[in-house]
C-alpha cells in the first residue's frame, strides 16, 4: 500500500495455539461483505504493527469486554454493504465498544440489508 492503513478487529481468543479475530474485513469486490472469524495471521498483514484497545468500563466501573465479545460473536455472518467511511472495520469495532452498550434497542444502520421476519423496518 502507498498509504497509511490501520485495520480494526475484535480479538476473540486463542484455541489450540491459534489466535482468532472477529472482523469486518472489507468487501468481496461487489461492495458486499460479511462479518467473519479469521485467524490473527489472516486478519493482519505479515509485517503489520498493531495495538490493543481495551473496551470501555460501564457506569459501575466494570469492564465491558464480555459484552463486546457477545456482540461480536452475534455479528458473525451478518452481511453488509461496504462503505469506507460509514461501514468499515473501524466503524464495526468502535460500534461494539460505544457508550450505548447498554442500549439494546434494534435500530439497524442499513435497512436495505437487515430485515425483520416479523415486520418491515
Amino acid at each position: 500500500r502507498t498509504f497509511a492503513y490501520l485495520h480494526a478487529a475484535i480479538y476473540a481468543g486463542e484455541i489450540g495455539g491459534v489466535h482468532y479475530t472477529i472482523e469486518n474485513g472489507g468487501h468481496d469486490g461487489t461492495g458486499r461483505g460479511i462479518i467473519s472469524v479469521n485467524t490473527l495471521d489472516d486478519a493482519f498483514e505479515k509485517n503489520a504493527f498493531f495495538f490493543v484497545v481495551s473496551p470501555p468500563k460501564d457506569e459501575h466501573g466494570k469492564s465491558t469486554r464480555y459484552l463486546v465479545m457477545q456482540r461480536a460473536l452475534a455479528s458473525i455472518g451478518v452481511e453488509y454493504a461496504y462503505h469506507m467511511q460509514a461501514v468499515s472495520c473501524e466503524t464495526f469495532a468502535t460500534t461494539l465498544m460505544s457508550e450505548s452498550l447498554t442500549d439494546d434497542s434494534f435500530r439497524p444502520i442499513q435497512r436495505s440489508i437487515v430485515r425483520s421476519h416479523k415486520k418491515d423496518l
